[in-house]
């Protein structure tokens, strides 16, 4: 009979105490704030700032247009350096030109170009047999006492003892026989334009020759070897 009452105070205990345990979550659950600040729980994480440099760079109004004119002001100065160089190359080239001696054909090529010649010789073979298939023309221009020879198909001779000569007949004053016009050395299988220098002034040349003459030339020639004529 004494254990009922014990066993009957035991369980009340234990009812009362879990009353009281739920009483106290209850009332935890109703004191706590619906919201929680940040400032009163961990501390707010720093967000890293962005330098000026790191910020895109945002174009200013108008700098699309000045670049094009930069452009276009650079592309501009290069088109009068490239032109400044052509025109100093060409000067160049004509001082070259005007240094370089020219050739008989391109002063033969002026003069008729400027106008016919006063006389024209066309020069045949003579019988020398030095000159079977040579043939020849003479160009004579009064003004500047200017002649010029196109000669081809002469046959070689020992430079040691012989040498072409060119003379021209003065029909003005025939009596004086042929006047020397140099020496002649030409390139076999091309036709040869040389310039002819009068020993004295020819008024009316009426006769061309090309002799065979002893090395170094004549100052008067017995004709006794001609190779080509033009009579």
């Amino acid at each position: 009979m004494q254990r009922v009452p014990f066993l009957f105070g035991l369980t009340a205990g234990v009812l009362l105490g879990w009353i009281g345990f739920c009483l106290c979550c209850c009332g935890d659950s109703d004191t706590e704030p619906d919201d929680i600040s940040p400032s009163s729980s961990t501390p707010p994480v720093e967000q890293p700032g962005v330098s000026s440099a790191d910020a895109p760079l945002q174009s200013e109004p108008g700098s699309g247009e000045l670049l094009t004119e930069q452009q276009e002001q650079w592309r501009l100065r290069e088109q009068n350096l490239l032109d400044e160089l052509d025109q100093a190359y060409q000067r160049y080239e004509n001082a070259v030109l005007s240094m370089s001696p020219r050739s008989a054909r391109d002063k033969l090529d002026e003069r008729l170009a400027a106008g016919a010649a006063d006389k024209q010789l066309t020069l045949a073979p003579a019988g020398d047999g030095t000159a079977i298939n040579g043939k020849g023309e003479v160009w004579w221009f009064s003004k500047g006492q200017q002649g010029f020879l196109m000669v081809e198909g002469l046959g070689n001779l020992d430079p040691g003892h012989w040498t072409y000569q060119v003379w021209l007949v003065d029909g003005a004053r025939p009596e004086e026989g042929p006047v020397s016009c140099g020496t002649l050395v030409t390139i076999p299988g091309l036709a040869n334009v040389v310039l002819l220098e009068p020993m004295v002034v020819v008024q009316n040349p009426t006769q061309a020759m090309i002799t065979v003459e002893k090395a170094g030339g004549v100052v008067h020639s017995l004709l006794q070897r001609v190779a080509l004529s033009s009579q």
